[in-house]
């Protein structure tokens, strides 16, 4: 999934007045997480995202774990429209898929020393 195709995707689910660089924000606050918190990158190495030129860029995750991104953008969306009933519900399929993504992660992948586990 690329930046474009993320928030395309997050605009004809929950139309909203936020512009894409709003949402671009949101997006690289979640890169930067997965980066620091998952990959353990230190602030260096971190890749974020411009507007315009990076449109058309892979995100990091891929199917199965793009609904991290889908959901984040959609619960910072519900957010800052004050709607904390659907906050509340979009941020508890996040942390779900989050959840499920850094147990994925950590299962296949040894962070500390950059080696994915043996037979993956």
């Amino acid at each position: 999934m690329t930046v474009s195709e993320l928030i395309a995707y997050v605009d004809s689910v929950k139309p909203n007045a936020f512009s894409d660089s709003d949402k671009l924000v949101w997006l690289n606050e979640i890169e930067a997480r997965i980066q620091t918190e998952v990959m353990l990158r230190w602030q260096g190495e971190m890749e974020q995202y411009a507007l315009p030129e990076d449109k058309d860029t892979e995100l990091l995750l891929s199917p199965p774990h793009t609904a991290v991104y889908r959901y984040w953008l959609q619960a910072m969306i519900d957010f800052e429209n004050g709607e904390y009933d659907k906050y509340q519900n979009t941020s508890g399929m996040f942390n779900a898929a989050w959840s499920a993504f850094v147990a994925w992660f950590a299962e296949i992948y040894r962070p500390a020393d950059g080696y994915a586990a043996e037979g993956s």
